[in-house]
């Protein structure tokens, strides 16, 4: 008589609230050390990865024996349907998206299960709005791309400007000044894997807004290195996916307002990040080099920065609108992690969030941006967490208004 496989752990007749995946890999295991620390989910959360021996690494490392394990093939799909459907959301940590992202989507939608991830690769989020707004937004499942560093910070901060300023705005500008520790090897395969997928529709800057939708009055892009609003600015990276995405929270939150984002410091500090960056995206631009950079030093999902050089990291981001009626409302959101520690801050607040709007009712179907879908419920997450969001307002009736 053929014997009965048994799963790689218990799971309770229940369905998990959150279960990670791409768990062992350097963005999951630092969102799983963040998950660890909230108390009210001890019991109700899992992880899920490739390899059965990295998940029990994983747990002896974090301390987390008792959290359920899933063996997780994007290529299976019976292994990623046997784990989307024991889970309520789903944080998917692996990548490249366009590569193995889909599936993980595909099956949530088949188990009405909701959907945060990690990704800043806006062509494969362009894919998924294609794909599946309607009919998430029909069967009320949340499915929302860009849940870390890309590209929680510069939603969040616009949407704060937005909801402070009391009326339209015509633009909002976000700077970034960035104490990075470097760069993980998930990162340049993703951008990569962004360069290596353009299609023509992703060039336009409006390619995650509806065409029918409500539409920027312009979509102006940093070049070269600036003097404005009192601070040097230039060239950031990360704001080719970052804009896309405000965009569309513009677009679905119905403003026209202008978003734009760039680096800021001193000047010689913006010279030579402005020139790096520059540096970086011509030599990605190149097809084979950049393949073949790829296969001999950033294979391999689970490297990045050292935990001792994360420490010594930081990042301050200010987000200044102009109103209609000239007012000047600017929100700063500053945060002692990294960028990589934060990510794990932000996607766990984002599943979060998830599980909190979802009892209150209150919780949007669709393929949304993280403002889109949560609004004041991850902001005060944040806060929460202990990331500083604060408001200033000069002109207009208040000259000096701050919100904490």
């Amino acid at each position: 008589m053929k014997k009965t496989q048994k799963s790689a752990s218990p799971v309770a007749a229940s369905k998990l609230d959150i279960v990670v995946l791409g768990a062992t890999g350097f963005t999951g295991r630092l969102t799983c050390r963040y998950l660890l620390r909230k108390p009210e989910l001890k019991g109700h959360w899992g992880i899920g990865g490739r390899s059965q021996e990295k998940l029990d690494a994983l747990k002896k490392e974090i301390g987390a024996t008792d959290v359920p394990t899933f063996v997780v093939d994007a290529t299976i799909p019976s292994t990623v349907d046997a784990v989307c459907g024991k889970a309520t959301c789903v944080i998917a940590c692996a990548g490249p998206f366009t590569q193995v992202g889909m599936p993980v989507v595909e099956a949530c939608m088949r188990h009405g299960t909701h959907y945060v991830d990690s990704t800043g690769e806006f062509t494969f989020v362009r894919q998924v709005i294609e794909k599946y707004h309607d009919e998430a937004t029909k069967k009320n499942i949340t499915i929302v791309p860009c849940c870390g560093f890309d590209c929680v910070p510069a939603d969040i901060g616009n949407f704060v400007v937005h909801r402070e300023a009391g009326e339209a705005l015509k633009v909002v500008k976000g700077y970034f000044d960035l104490n990075t520790a470097g760069v993980s090897n998930g990162t340049i395969n993703s951008v990569c894997a962004v360069m290596e997928n353009m299609a023509k529709e992703d060039y336009s800057p409006l390619s995650l807004v509806a065409k029918d939708a409500v539409q920027p009055t312009a979509t102006p892009a940093r070049r070269g290195i600036w003097f404005e609003n009192g601070r040097f600015t230039g060239f950031l990276i990360s704001a080719t996916g970052d804009e896309r995405t405000v965009r569309r929270s513009n677009s679905l939150l119905r403003s026209s307002a202008v978003y734009m984002q760039a680096s800021q410091g001193s000047l010689l500090r913006v010279v030579a990040s402005t020139l790096a960056f520059y540096v970086v995206g011509i030599v990605l631009a190149i097809g084979p080099l950049r393949r073949w950079l790829v296969g001999r030093y950033f294979s391999g999902t689970g490297v990045g920065p050292a935990d001792l050089t994360m420490t010594r990291s930081n990042f301050h981001c200010s987000f200044v609108g102009q109103t209609i009626s000239g007012k000047q409302v600017e929100t700063t959101l500053t945060a002692k992690e990294d960028c990589y520690t934060a990510t794990a801050v932000f996607l766990g607040e984002s599943a979060l969030s998830v599980l909190a709007l979802a009892r209150k009712k209150k919780l949007k179907g669709g393929v949304l941006t993280p403002s889109a879908a949560f609004g004041d419920e991850l902001v005060h997450r944040l806060r929460d967490s202990g990331m500083g969001i604060e408001t200033v307002i000069i002109g207009g009736s208040s000259s000096a208004k701050k919100e904490k």
